[in-house]
């Protein structure tokens, strides 16, 4: 089936599912009101947008990720399981996209990306549930496909110095990837475009660092200030991660405690770790991509 083929079946997937809870919804909300089948029901798109986006989405994710497990098909053997907990909320999640969205594609590797709260002790909390119910799984029909099994807590050193030093013990004995961005993730976007650290950058305080970075990297009202033209692109960068691990590793280093240092991250560790079950999926979008724009400008010679 080709990459085209995929894209169609997911989107027509992902419809049927909203219809099945469209007609749920209205449903239960007729027995609600005491209404009559024929009897007009106000506008509730907005209503059956929460169901599906909170608790569709969330049934989904309790499975593993958006990547429906329950398809045992789906499985390659020797398929990798990754859960990552991390603070961050849009950019981090954004970063595996590709990953997440097309599981047939990427059938050797399975991510969910598990966000909510920036709090390490609540997050390493998340992390043990999450390996009880890895473990459940890898004791199930799935187990003799199971490679790999990883659990990342992603976080920055921001302000979280202290409470980083407080659960890195945890995490190691758990063996558990801690993997820390200084001052943040922003910091692995970075050097998908760079191989030094930033220049002319601060200084600012503790507190403000990581924003700073983040405006930085965005895009800019007058776009001559902007280092890269459109800001960062998290969802895209993906695709130069090998770039990225050689600058990372290059410009690494870290203190006496074990942190990174400034504009130094241990994302590196994380994405070497995962090469093996994504590179093949992303080679073959690439040349998705290549076939399609070469398609595209042949019919608008």
């Amino acid at each position: 089936m080709s990459f085209e083929d995929l894209l169609k079946n997911r989107r027509n997937s992902k419809k049927s599912v909203y219809r099945e809870v469209k007609e749920d919804f209205r449903s239960k909300r007729r027995k609600e009101l005491d209404m009559a089948p024929e009897d007009e029901l106000e506008d509730i798109s907005e209503e059956i947008k929460q169901v599906y986006s909170n608790d569709i989405i969330r049934v989904v994710l309790e499975t593993f990720g958006e990547n429906l497990l329950t398809q045992k098909e789906t499985l390659d053997k020797d398929c990798a399981m990754c859960i990552i907990i991390s603070g961050g909320e849009i950019r981090e999640k954004a970063y595996f996209k590709y990953i997440i969205e097309y599981p047939k594609v990427f059938s050797r590797l399975r991510i969910s990306v598990v966000t909510g709260t920036d709090e390490l002790h609540r997050i390493l909390r998340t992390a043990n549930e999450k390996q009880g119910k890895l473990d459940t799984l890898l004791e199930s029909e799935y187990g003799d496909l199971i490679e790999e099994d990883i659990i990342a807590i992603v976080t920055d050193v921001d302000v979280f110095r202290a409470s980083i030093l407080e659960v890195m013990p945890a995490c190691k004995e758990k063996g558990y990837e801690f993997i820390i961005s200084n001052p943040c993730f922003e910091t692995w976007l970075y050097y998908h475009y760079f191989d030094k650290p930033p220049e002319n950058f601060g200084p600012f305080e503790v507190h403000k660092i990581s924003g700073e970075l983040k405006d930085y990297l965005g895009p800019q009202e007058d776009k001559s200030k902007e280092i890269i033209p459109g800001g960062v692109k998290p969802d895209k960068d993906i695709f130069n991660y090998e770039q990225a691990i050689t600058n990372s590793k290059a410009n690494y280093k870290e203190d006496s405690d074990g942190i990174p240092e400034l504009f130094c991250t241990q994302m590196h560790v994380l994405i070497e770790r995962l090469k093996p079950y994504f590179e093949e999926g992303l080679k073959q979008i690439v040349q998705y991509e290549a076939e399609k724009a070469a398609k595209y400008k042949n019919q608008n010679k």
